[in-house]
């Protein structure tokens, strides 16, 4: 049977080869079925492939190319050209509002990209600064028009001053003229350029002349020394009013309440570019605990006042003078204090040392 089917393959090889497949399917072991079936499909597969024209692959290839550069096209356009487009219609719509004004807004549907978002997100702070900014600058020709009528009132009152002063030198009333021409150059440098650097000389007649005032207060109760080399006196600046309200503070938490004599000593020196002033007093000191507080509020300037700040009866002058020296010139700079209890209280000041040749004399330390 097997040589018989074999011979007949042979007969029908070159007419029929489906049907030789076919029969061999059926009737050869499956060792021969697959040899022969692999030749033949690799002869039909070989065959096709040389039928094929030898630029196929060419064309193929640029076809490929042209297809790819296309869908790259369209990816571009789809997520970086066309947001930008869109972008630019955002842009129109804001320029169509009147004024630069943002109170009509977006339609949420017309922003499509989180680079649109961005942009209105820009546009919204923009505009909340442009309000802090007009804000601002109402203060600030609020505050001009409050200066100007400052300026306006003390006018009057130098000149009252002055007419008190006469009346008293007319009447031999010394005094009443001295009291009088004190309060008088006092108030003028009180309510001059809040923060003016003036020379240490003329920072010393500040405090010459609120120790004059207090002493016809008080019955002459208080004695007043500084010791300080002469030659610094006209060399250095000092924000003015700033050892007024140190002496204030010394006499109205340290002398008042004390028996007998006060004695309020200035002294001060140079040293490594700082200006060092020292002003001591021989009242009734601080207890250790509210000395502790007070050092440490002033170090620590930026923190808000506490429940201990009201309990310890802390004046306010001596805080924010160290807080404006330590906000213009830097934390090295300022106020510490040091005492004991029944014997003295001493306020040491650091500045810097600025020669007064320099700009800034007329430096305003509360910008």
């Amino acid at each position: 049977m097997y040589k018989y089917n074999v011979s007949r393959l042979n007969r029908k090889l070159d007419s029929a080869n489906l049907f030789l497949i076919l029969i061999i399917n059926i009737t050869l072991p499956l060792g021969v079925l697959l040899l022969n079936t692999l030749i033949i499909r690799f002869q039909l597969s070989k065959n096709l492939l040389t039928s094929i024209p030898e630029n196929y692959y060419t064309r193929l290839t640029l076809l490929s190319l042209v297809l790819v550069t296309v869908m790259l096209g369209i990816i571009d356009y789809v997520y970086i050209i066309s947001p930008f487009l869109h972008l630019e219609d955002v842009l129109k719509e804001y320029a169509n509002l009147t004024n630069m004004n943002l109170e009509k807004p977006f339609d949420k549907h017309f922003v499509k990209s989180s680079l649109e978002q961005n942009f209105l997100d820009m546009l919204q702070i923009q505009k909340e600064i442009d309000k802090q900014a007009r804000k601002a600058e109402n203060r600030i020709q609020t505050t001009e028009l409050y200066a100007l009528q400052t300026q306006i009132n003390p006018h009057f009152l130098y000149n009252t001053l002055d007419s008190i002063r006469g009346l008293a030198l007319i009447h031999g009333v010394s005094e009443i003229a001295t009291m009088t021409e004190s309060l008088s150059c006092l108030f003028r440098s009180m309510i001059a350029k809040e923060g003016q650097m003036l020379l240490l000389r003329d920072e010393f007649e500040n405090v010459r002349n609120y120790i004059t005032i207090q002493n016809f207060r008080f019955s002459n109760r208080f004695d007043y020394e500084y010791n300080i080399p002469e030659s610094l006196m006209d060399q250095y600046l000092i924000p003015n009013m700033t050892l007024q309200p140190i002496v204030e503070n010394a006499i109205m938490h340290g002398l008042e309440s004390k028996y007998g004599r006060g004695r309020i000593s200035i002294s001060g020196y140079v040293t490594e570019k700082r200006l060092v002033l020292s002003i001591t007093d021989n009242g009734v000191g601080i207890k250790e605990e509210k000395l502790n507080y007070l050092n440490e509020r002033l170090l620590n300037y930026r923190a808000p006042i506490s429940k201990e700040h009201t309990r310890y009866h802390v004046g306010i002058a001596l805080l924010n003078i160290n807080k404006q020296i330590k906000l213009k010139f830097g934390d090295q700079y300022g106020i510490c204090l040091t005492s004991t209890p029944d014997v003295y209280t001493s306020t040491e000041l650091v500045l810097p040392a600025l020669p007064a040749g320099q700009a800034a004399r007329q430096e305003n330390i509360y910008e």
